[in-house]
């Protein structure tokens, strides 16, 4: 991350390049698709999943921080974290959301999101 870019496109960015590792990750990519995400689940102890969810804001954290720092407005780091979720989560639902119009409704949800987390 460059940390000399304004926030919004600082977020642009790191929206963008979290919305491509995971685009381009075939395991994930399979996992997802083929159901196998939600078989594991289903046979995890609830105890260690929700174990998981904690570690994963715990070491979000530090770069909400950052993002914070650089003038990201929202407050609440756990909000933060969901919208990264939540970019990262939608190359899975490409088919569902409609090949045609995929990419540009991917890049008008990254540029609404950076537009409100940095006014």
């Amino acid at each position: 991350m460059n940390e000399s870019l304004p926030p919004k496109e600082l977020l642009i960015r790191f929206f963008e390049i979290s919305f491509k590792a995971i685009e381009e990750n075939a395991f994930l990519q399979n996992l997802y698709q083929r159901g196998e995400y939600e078989k594991i689940m289903k046979r995890l102890p609830k105890e260690l999943i929700e174990d998981h969810a904690k570690e994963d804001v715990e070491s979000s954290l530090d770069f909400v921080k950052f993002l914070q720092g650089k003038g990201v407005t929202e407050e609440d780091p756990e909000i933060l974290i969901g919208l990264f979720r939540i970019i990262m989560l939608l190359p899975l639902h490409r088919e569902e959301i409609g090949e045609q119009t995929f990419l540009k409704t991917i890049k008008k949800l990254i540029a609404c999101l950076s537009n409100d987390l940095t006014t």
